[in-house]
């Protein structure tokens, strides 16, 4: 071999590294964002578990809600009591209404 197929071999070397270092870098830049994307999935999912809870213990809240109410008026059905529980239901003020026509 003499200079110049030395120096071609060289160079050739030279941007073969290069290009592995080039090559070196992207993969690592894609690692990165594959580590990110699963660090905001994580994230996400987090997220849409504590949303869910809260809207879960909301309906809960809810549901128990209703059932006192139907448990008041089976306990009022059943005692005979005609009194209304309480006065901030819609039935109210109809109820009120109908009452006054009933008087007059």
């Amino acid at each position: 071999m003499n200079e110049e197929e030395i120096k071609a071999k060289a160079e050739e070397l030279e941007r073969r590294e290069g290009d592995l270092t080039k090559k070196e870098e992207e993969l690592n830049e894609r690692e990165q964002r594959l580590v990110e994307r699963e660090a905001d999935a994580s994230k996400i999912a987090q997220t849409i578990k504590e949303e869910f809870e809260k809207k879960l213990e909301a309906q809960k809240e809810e549901l128990e809600e209703r059932l006192k109410q139907r448990d008041e008026v089976i306990r009022q059905l059943a005692s005979g009591d005609n009194a209304p529980a309480d006065d901030d239901n819609p039935f109210a003020e109809i109820n009120k209404r109908r009452l006054a026509q009933k008087a007059a």
